[in-house]
């Protein structure tokens, strides 16, 4: 079996299993079911964040161990060198933990304790070999970058993107747009970005971690990203 493979958060919107109200977990939708995907463990994640650690082998911690693996997916590396059953073989043989970093008043300071995740062999192996081969460059696309992620950066950017194209002022006159002109380039430009910042995942619950609200409420979007954090040190 090939060992170029990750384990990460499933995608918002793209979830297999739900968490439903009485904490079972299936690939059944119900009407409050829980999309168990990247953005739920960025979520679970702030919240244990806050309330202190759980023991191991406490029903709690079991509880979140099996949200969290019924959130993750296998992607190879490159696409297509695995099949479904070879991808569930290795899902289904995954074991969760759950670790929490400390910080506790030592007189004047803290003590604390970070737990770095060192990734199991060939995590790196395909990325790093493709940078090898194509070193240099302006601009990086890091590894699985979602269109959601595109979306979110250019939705950040629109101001700046604006603000170079109403700048634009060239020395030759034949080339300077009128103030119309530059008003409809920069209308166009507006209006083409934001274009990009809708995304049709058909989810219309206000309570669910869907894809458009990662893109219209910030936190949901954080929820995601600590998700992909968490979520990108696993193999």
């Amino acid at each position: 079996m090939s060992n170029n493979y990750i384990i990460v958060g499933r995608e918002v919107g793209e979830a297999k299993y739900f968490l439903h109200p009485d904490q079972s977990i299936d690939t059944t939708r119900r009407e409050n079911s829980i999309p168990l995907t990247v953005a739920y463990i960025g979520q679970r994640v702030v919240e244990l964040s806050e309330h202190g650690a759980l023991a191991e082998g406490s029903d709690d911690y079991e509880q979140v161990v099996r949200e969290f693996k019924h959130a993750l997916q296998v992607i190879e590396q490159p696409r297509g060198t695995l099949s479904d059953a070879e991808k569930e073989a290795i899902w289904q043989n995954t074991t969760v933990q759950l670790q929490w970093d400390s910080r506790v008043p030592v007189g004047d300071t803290d003590a604390n304790t970070r737990i770095i995740v060192i990734p199991a062999d060939n995590t790196h192996t395909v990325n790093i070999e493709t940078l090898r081969d194509d070193p240099a460059g302006i601009g990086f696309t890091p590894p699985l970058t979602y269109p959601l992620d595109e979306a979110l950066v250019l939705a950040s950017q629109i101001k700046t993107i604006l603000r170079a194209i109403s700048s634009f002022s060239p020395d030759d006159a034949s080339l300077k747009l009128s103030e119309e002109q530059q008003n409809a380039l920069q209308d166009h430009v507006r209006q083409e970005l934001l274009g990009r910042y809708k995304v049709a995942d058909g989810e219309t619950r206000p309570d669910v971690l869907s894809k458009q609200a990662v893109l219209e409420q910030k936190i949901v979007s954080y929820y995601r990203a600590v998700g992909i954090y968490i979520t990108l040190m696993c193999k």
